[in-house]
């Protein structure tokens, strides 16, 4: 059922981007498949999907297929940016403007949210809405106050009381933290990330030392082929974090803390480096803070995130995890279970493991979804 301006959504309580019930959220098209992915979670979620349709109209089902929308405005969250009145869209940078704006437009009709134009946007995946006890706020990364916006004009836009600037542990802050209606921020933490895979190759070798006269020859291969593979990563992922051009965690977390949130660390990342006109930018094969968090109608938290390569190309399934007590997922989840149960969380592929694909280009879920709010 599409969602009119109109309807009674309105009457209910959507303030933010945080976990909060959400109108929904709004893609360009089901590229890949994720829209449907997501839209099929509804029943568990109770999040809607929008999406161009075949007819150019906004739609939650019908889909307009992948190939229908140019790739180069696929990515949503920093294109298109829903206030509680406004609709901000990228215009200055992005090639496509005329297609922005003709998207906007649809917008703008549908779900009444009245377009303003900006000299600059302010990307949605570097700034994070908060609203606890009556309290407005934003989480802006450094980047956008250092060379773009003053905090009284970020003010006036999202009709916001505090902006606080946080240190960017990425090149978003969606690439490394979520934020819930607690203000309990999931920090992304490369050191414990490390810990973790330690741990999880102790696990196969104790695996194998205890199993050794019972499992067969072609398994025991395996288990050891994969304990030198998340050596591999082990050591390739110490290196770039420890060379990593961004803030460290640290950093963020101070800021947090300052800014009066609670921060939780998490094992969320795994990331190579690349040069990307001239930038450095993290490739992901795993994030899971790239994510659409949302508060179902149990209000519980809910959190729709990436599926993790890394579990894909190593087989790391979930009779592997029962067997050796070890996966990214589990890791994950061990460090979320106080706050978001395990069946709230979601994980998302694709069509051809697209979502993958997606962190491999420096992007996620979060990066091609919007949320309206």
């Amino acid at each position: 059922m599409d969602i009119k301006h109109n309807q009674s959504y309105n009457n209910l309580s959507f303030k933010g981007v945080n976990a909060r019930p959400l109108k929904g959220i709004f893609m360009t098209s089901d590229i890949g498949g994720i829209a449907s992915e997501i839209s099929s979670l509804r029943a568990k979620t109770g999040l809607d999907v929008f999406t161009l349709g075949k007819n150019g109209n906004i739609v939650s089902e019908n889909f307009a297929p992948e190939g229908s929308i140019p790739m180069y405005v696929m990515w949503a969250q920093d294109l298109f940016s829903f206030t509680e009145k406004n609709l901000f869209l990228e215009t200055e940078y992005n090639p496509a403007v005329p297609l922005i704006k003709e998207i906007g437009a649809k917008i703008e009709s549908h779900f009444g949210k009245k377009y303003s134009p900006k000299a600059y946007h302010l990307q949605g995946g570097n700034f994070i809405n908060v609203e606890a006890q009556g309290q407005k706020e934003i989480l802006v990364g450094s980047y956008e106050l250092k060379h773009r916006l003053a905090p009284e004009e970020i003010k006036d836009r999202f009709q916001v009381d505090k902006v606080h600037s946080i240190p960017q542990v990425a090149a978003h802050l969606d690439a490394f933290m979520f934020v819930d209606d607690a203000k309990r921020a999931f920090v992304c933490d490369d050191d414990m990330t490390l810990r973790g895979i330690a741990e999880g190759i102790q696990k196969i070798e104790q695996y194998v030392k205890n199993n050794f006269f019972k499992i067969p020859d072609n398994e025991a291969r395996r288990m050891f082929s994969l304990r030198d593979e998340l050596f591999k990563i082990l050591l390739a992922f110490h290196r770039v974090s420890e060379g990593s051009p961004y803030a460290k965690t640290r950093d963020a977390i101070v800021a947090l803390e300052k800014a009066g949130y609670e921060p939780v660390r998490i094992p969320g990342r795994v990331y190579q480096f690349i040069q990307t006109n001239g930038q450095t930018q993290h490739q992901y094969g795993t994030n899971f803070a790239n994510a659409i968090l949302h508060k179902n109608r149990a209000g519980d938290t809910v959190l729709i995130t990436n599926e993790s390569t890394n579990d894909i190309h190593f087989g790391l399934d979930r009779e592997f995890e029962q067997k050796i007590g070890f996966s990214f997922k589990k890791m994950f989840e061990d460090s979320v279970a106080p706050y978001i149960k395990k069946e709230n969380i979601h994980y998302i592929k694709g069509e051809d493991y697209a979502v993958p694909r997606l962190l491999s280009n420096l992007g996620g879920i979060h990066c091609v979804s919007t949320e309206i709010i």
